[in-house]
């Protein structure tokens, strides 16, 4: 018989937590459709080093070394944009979900008489999150945002399971339907309106002082650009 209150690290795909929990799709900020660049690029932004540069190495006249080094550092800033936003983003986003549990617990500490739900791991290169919780802690979790949402109550934790045809003992299988169930979360803050923005994440944070990219190129780009594209 499982213990239910037994602590557990439970595994859980971290896409498809941040889909449930957050609504967020980690994987559009690798796509350049994800992202809304504009340019004002001038001839005065231009290196003079650079323009002489590709003259002489490459035999270009002026202007059209001017314009392939306007779109060497366009692509440069773009690149780097998304590297240095995709970076700053899964920082802020790691430290946030910390936050929030630490916080619905803080929030809701009268009713959940056990342990607190705490991250372990939250791992974007190997796509996990881990939480050291017991299974009865994170159901009560998921059960303070099911029973306040709709017309609808579920009262004890058998009844949780049984009708998610968990009738078996196995812990997996419990596992499996605590997952499924996690976007429940993503009405907590609308049910409980607290101060902390629990289970929301603002991304204007993430460049809030429009700092991230950099136009600057080194010669070396110049040769991987043209390597790579041509003139």
């Amino acid at each position: 018989m499982i213990n239910l209150l037994k602590l557990n690290t439970i595994k859980i795909d971290l896409n498809v937590f941040l889909k449930n929990v957050y609504n967020i799709d980690i994987e559009e900020l690798n796509e350049w459709e994800h992202y809304s660049f504009e340019h004002c690029l001038t001839d005065s932004d231009i290196e003079k080093e650079h323009i002489e540069y590709c003259i002489k190495k490459y035999n270009l006249d002026g202007e059209t070394a001017k314009s392939l080094l306007t779109t060497i550092m366009i692509y440069k800033y773009e690149e780097s944009y998304m590297t240095e936003y995709y970076e700053n983003y899964i920082s802020q986003l790691e430290q946030k979900i910390i936050t929030d549990f630490k916080n619905i617990y803080k929030v809701n500490s009268d009713q959940f008489p056990f342990n607190e739900i705490k991250i372990k791991n939250v791992d974007f290169e190997k796509n996990i999150i881990e939480l050291i919780t017991s299974i009865e802690d994170i159901v009560n979790m998921l059960l303070d945002s099911i029973n306040n949402y709709g017309l609808f109550e579920i009262t004890s934790m058998s009844d949780f399971f049984n009708m998610n045809a968990a009738f078996t003992q196995k812990e997996k299988e419990k596992e499996k339907v605590i997952v499924n169930h996690l976007h429940w979360l993503n009405n907590y803050e609308e049910i409980n309106g607290t101060i902390f923005n629990i289970f929301k994440f603002d991304s204007k944070f993430v460049d809030y002082y429009g700092t991230l990219g950099t136009y600057k190129i080194e010669i070396a780009d110049i040769d991987e650009h043209i390597k790579n594209y041509g003139y």
